[in-house]
């Protein structure tokens, strides 16, 4: 082929159109690649380009010199790595599935922005990890907060268990989803005995990617697969909530605020609600031990930065204020009355909050107050803060008392 012609066939390959799956497998592969077993960037690795796998099914990789460009392994060298894995987060949340497909692919994803959200020395990284956990957290149903567990399983342990599914995977497909029953029940019980293991992020990432190849390669229907759909939902859950549990204490300001966001869209209510008392938390009580939050051991925001603020101030202003399950109506009422008042003690005070945060903390209040007051002036606030909250305790202590007779009476 003349080379004008190779050129123009190349720029014509350049202009198709990609599907975002594939470009997520890319980025997926990729983010392998940057970051160590030990959670370190890596400055040179072996990183696929969006076309490599287009051009490996048009010119087969042994028939390239070892120098070629059209290599996908060529051992590059990354001046700003941590750049190179913003932007494949990036990819990575863009791809999209439907099936079986779909399934996987959210495997893949969770596992990646699990781990970079814990663990990448990148805070733009753990960032955009966190936002993209976020909206799978919503769709795995967290529950409870998970805690670490105190004797994760070890490398054996889940070897001999990843093995195990191994072999009951490639019994299944050379039977096909019509296999005997024996097989099934083999399938069934490797994923029984995996879902039953204590993983830590390190460990489930380890389970999710063995689950997400294999998606690659699958034959089978989601009915046949059923057993280990349910335990790579499991794992998903369990890594989720882990990182959302480091996010919550991340030393970064911005990156906590991103990991606030991902804990509302796990928990809901109840965590917002955590959230916005724990901003007026004094760091240490009394006695000098640190202060926590009940539920979720939040603590105070103390931090020059307004990102945890601004960040639950615009959800409050989206969802209004938090109404939490499991709250009698009268106790929801009190938790309100005090929810107004972090909102007026931060709007109020200009020696420990900026600018900014007191001025966001005034639009919330016009947006959740129900006070038909949308100033910006705290003095206009404070005139209907003397009137609202003397009215509100004293209506508060009156039903409470008039609950309390009640239960007395025989």
């Amino acid at each position: 082929m003349p080379t004008s012609h190779l050129v123009r066939a190349l720029i014509a390959l350049t202009l198709l159109p990609l599907g975002a799956c594939r470009s997520a497998e890319t980025a997926a592969v990729n983010l392998d690649e940057l970051m160590t077993a030990e959670h370190r960037f890596r400055y040179q690795a072996r990183l696929r380009g969006t076309l490599d796998s287009l051009f490996e099914g048009l010119i087969p990789t042994e028939r390239l010199a070892e120098d070629s460009l059209l290599r996908g392994d060529n051992l590059e060298t990354l001046a700003n790595p941590a750049e190179t894995c913003l932007a494949n987060l990036v990819a990575l949340e863009r791809g999209q599935g439907t099936g079986l497909a779909g399934a996987f692919l959210e495997a893949e994803q969770v596992r990646h922005f699990a781990r970079y959200a814990a663990f990448c020395p990148s805070a733009l990284a753990r960032e955009r990890a966190f936002l993209a956990l976020g909206p799978h957290a919503e769709r795995l149903g967290l529950g409870e907060p998970e805690l670490e567990p105190e004797l994760a399983a070890n490398a054996p342990e889940l070897s001999e268990g990843i093995r195990g599914l191994f072999e009951a995977l490639s019994a299944l497909a050379a039977g096909g989803s019509t296999g005997d029953a024996t097989v099934r029940e083999d399938f069934e019980a490797a994923c029984g005995l995996l879902r039953r293991l204590e993983l830590d992020i390190e460990g489930g990432r380890r389970l999710l990617r063995v689950i997400a190849a294999f998606g690659r390669v699958a034959r089978e229907d989601r009915q046949a697969l059923g057993p280990m759909l349910e335990l790579s939902d499991a794992v998903q859950r369990r890594v989720t909530g882990l990182a959302l549990a480091r996010g919550r204490h991340d030393p970064d300001a911005r990156v906590r605020a991103a990991a606030f966001r991902a804990n509302w869209h796990a928990y809901g209510p109840t965590f917002l609600n955590d959230a916005l008392l724990a901003l007026t938390l004094p760091e240490r009580d009394e006695s000098g031990a640190p202060l926590r939050t009940g539920r979720f051991r939040l603590r105070g925001e103390w931090s020059e930065r307004d990102d945890v603020f601004l960040t639950v101030f615009q959800i409050l202003r989206e969802q209004g204020l938090p109404r939490p399950e499991g709250f009698s109506e009268l106790d929801l009422r009190s938790l309100r009355l005090r929810q107004l008042q972090v909102l007026m003690q931060i709007a109020h005070d200009f020696t420990a909050y900026s600018d900014r945060t007191r001025t966001a903390a005034l639009m919330t209040l016009g947006t959740v107050a129900d006070a038909e007051l949308e100033s910006l002036r705290i003095e206009d606030w404070m005139c209907w803060w003397a009137s609202h909250e003397p009215h509100e305790a004293r209506t508060i202590r009156a039903q409470r008392a008039a609950l309390e007779e009640g239960g007395s009476r025989p």
